[in-house]
C-alpha cells in the first residue's frame, strides 16, 4: 500500500491537475458562451425595431472606398458594415445611395432613418445625433504635382479650391476669406476640376482621393500636401432626438467591434487591421492555455 501511494502519487496529482485545467477551460468556454448569448437589445428595443419594420439608411452615391455605385452594385466599407449590422440586429435595411448634400437633407426631413457614415463636428451635432465612432477620418489638400508653396490652409487664399458640396471641407472652408470655392456633387468630380485646370487645388477625404487618383490614372499628376486636415470621428448619424434608434445602433456597432466582424470588414477595404484589439478570449486561446498547462 505504501508502495502504491509513492508510485502513483505523481500520477494522481497529474490527474487532479488535468481535471482542474479541463474544468477551467469548460468554465471559460461556458462563460464566453453566456456572454455571446446575452441579448443584443432590450425587450423594449426589440419591440421598437419590430414596429419599425425596416431601417432606411442613406449614403453617398460615390465616396470610394467607403460607399459607391459600381455597375448595378452599391458597395464599400460602409455598405459591408451596414449588411453586417443588419444581421446582428435581425432586421431589414434599405440602403439609399444619393448625392451627399441630398442625403443630409433627407435625414433632416425624416425621409431616411440614418446616414451610414458621417464625420462628426460640433456644428453638425446641433443638427444630427451621432453614434459611437467606428474610425477616424481626415482630409488633405491635393494640388498638381508641379505646384509649390501650398502646404496648409492659409496657402489656399487667392486660389480656386474645389470641394464636395456638403463635405466637411466645404463646411470649414466656406468660413475662410480669400478662397474661391468651387463645389462639385461628388469628390471624383471635384478631382476632375483639378485635373482639367478649372481648380488650383482640391480638398477632400484622403482615402477617397487616393482611390480617385488611381482610377483616373492621375497618380503622377497630382500630389497630397501638408498635414491631415479636420481630423474627426467617423460615425453613423440619425435625426436629432431619435434616441431609441441611436442606442440600438450603438449596441450593434459595439457588437460588431467586439466579435471581430468589424476588423474583417476594415481589413478587406483598407488592407490593414484596425488599432483596436479583441476584447474577449477566443476558444483557440483557451485550448492553447490548456495545452500549455498540461506540459507543466
Amino acid at each position: 500500500m505504501k508502495w502504491m501511494r509513492s508510485k502513483n502519487g505523481r500520477a494522481i496529482s497529474l490527474c487532479v491537475l488535468v481535471a482542474l485545467v479541463v474544468a477551467l477551460a469548460l468554465g471559460l468556454a461556458y462563460f464566453g458562451y453566456r456572454l455571446s448569448h446575452i441579448p443584443l437589445l432590450s425587450p423594449a428595443q426589440q419591440e421598437w425595431l419590430s414596429r419599425k419594420g425596416k431601417l432606411i439608411i442613406a449614403g453617398d452615391k460615390y465616396l470610394p472606398p467607403f460607399e459607391y455605385i459600381e455597375g448595378n452594385e452599391y458597395k464599400g466599407f460602409n455598405v459591408d458594415l451596414m449588411y453586417s449590422l443588419s444581421l446582428h440586429l435581425g432586421t431589414e435595411l434599405e440602403l439609399r445611395p444619393m448625392a451627399w448634400d441630398e442625403a443630409r437633407r433627407a435625414l433632416e426631413r425624416g425621409e431616411v432613418d440614418a446616414i451610414q457614415g458621417m464625420r462628426y463636428t460640433p456644428e453638425r451635432a446641433r443638427i444630427y445625433d451621432f453614434t459611437r465612432p467606428f474610425l477616424q477620418s481626415y482630409s488633405v489638400i491635393f494640388v498638381p504635382v508641379e505646384q509649390e508653396g501650398v502646404d496648409e490652409l492659409e496657402d489656399l487664399k487667392g486660389l480656386r479650391v474645389a470641394v464636395q458640396e456638403g463635405d466637411i471641407a466645404h463646411d470649414f472652408l466656406k468660413a475662410m476669406e480669400g478662397i474661391q470655392l468651387i463645389t462639385a456633387p461628388t469628390q471624383a468630380e471635384g478631382f476632375q476640376l483639378l485635373l482639367e485646370g478649372k481648380a488650383d487645388a482640391f480638398v477632400g477625404n484622403k482615402w477617397t482621393g487616393l482611390y480617385n487618383l488611381k482610377r483616373l490614372g492621375a497618380t503622377g499628376a497630382v500630389k497630397a500636401v501638408g498635414d491631415p486636415l479636420f481630423p474627426s470621428p467617423y460615425c453613423m448619424a440619425v435625426k436629432k432626438g431619435n434616441k431609441e434608434l441611436l442606442e440600438i445602433l450603438n449596441r450593434a456597432l459595439a457588437a460588431l467591434q467586439k466579435d471581430g466582424a468589424y476588423s474583417l470588414i476594415y481589413e478587406k477595404w483598407f488592407g490593414t487591421r484596425p488599432e483596436e484589439r479583441p476584447s474577449r478570449i477566443s476558444l483557440p486561446s483557451i485550448a492553447y492555455l490548456t495545452a500549455a498547462l498540461l506540459m507543466i
